[in-house]
């Protein structure tokens, strides 16, 4: 009865580390989860929330990911282009921010912003 009570409750604590692992959290603590609480340990872990910034900076770690020169904001490793600010990050054009040269239309658009907000807190 023991020895049954033992294999479950590895089971669960592998079940539990391999949780938390895709989740951005620490394995070690996942298994010591499984392995103590047992199928209440793996409900846990199952509906516990993603550590959406510990997946972002093991990305980064591993070279899925990368930050835009410009905007500092994670993007593919891939990605030719940043998806947050437009800044083209690989080929003839990577050092050249996308509002350059458009001081025309960015002024356009800043003063549209600026009328709407004028709108909003207008007596």
């Amino acid at each position: 009865m023991l020895a049954v009570m033992l294999i479950i409750a590895l089971l669960c604590g592998a079940v539990c580390r391999s949780l938390f692992e895709a989740k951005g959290r620490s394995g070690g603590s996942g298994f010591m989860l499984g392995f103590l609480l047992g199928p209440l340990g793996v409900l846990i872990a199952a509906v516990l929330s993603t550590d959406a910034r510990e997946l972002e900076s093991s990305e980064l770690r591993n070279g899925v990911r990368k930050r835009c020169p410009d905007c500092a904001e994670s993007v593919l490793k891939e990605a030719r282009k940043c998806k947050h600010c437009g800044f083209v990050l690989d080929g003839p054009g990577a050092r050249e921010s996308p509002n350059v040269g458009t001081t025309k239309d960015s002024r356009a658009g800043a003063s549209k912003r600026k009328a709407h907000v004028q709108r909003m807190f207008r007596p």
